[in-house]
């Protein structure tokens, strides 16, 4: 009875396997890999979108294809995306997780933050050109202590 239920759930597991190496040909299996998003997204160890991609064996590139294709899979990676994005900021207060690293890619998980990077950017880069300070400074007196520009040595010391 024991080995039977582990050769289903062992068969089971090849099904998903080979239902997630292969391209979804339909909204169906879309909607599928929406739902073992979720599912992924709800674990503690999920820290990072392209864990799901490495733990289903799916191309990064064509999860983002078909997020593109299927209205439920870009809410699950909407979705997804958020849990991951807190989950990481938590983590990194309660120092389990890099600062550093989950202050440089928040933007990846929360879309306010990156629309709200991207203003500052545009708003900071035609204030390069006010904040210009131009410094002007007088030509200093031609003397014999201080000669004039161009001068060569040569006649200083002929002098």
């Amino acid at each position: 009875m024991e080995n039977n239920n582990s050769n289903t759930k062992r068969n089971q597991y090849i099904d998903e396997f080979e239902r997630m190496c292969c391209t979804p040909r339909s909204d169906k299996e879309l909607e599928w890999i929406a739902g073992k998003l979720i599912e992924w997204s709800d674990l503690e160890s999920s820290v990072t979108l392209i864990g799901f991609c490495s733990d289903y064996s799916i191309a990064q590139t064509s999860l983002y294809e078909w997020e593109r294709r299927n209205e439920k899979l870009r809410k699950a990676m909407s979705l997804a995306k958020a849990k991951v994005g807190a989950r990481r900021e938590r983590l990194a207060l309660e120092n389990k997780f890099n600062a550093g690293i989950v202050n440089r890619t928040l933007g990846m998980y929360d879309d306010r933050l990156r629309a709200y990077d991207k203003e500052m950017r545009l708003a900071t880069q035609g204030d390069d050109k006010a904040q210009t300070i131009n410094l002007v400074v007088p030509a200093m007196p031609s003397s014999d202590a201080v000669p004039k520009r161009g001068r060569k040595k040569k006649e200083l010391e002929g002098e």
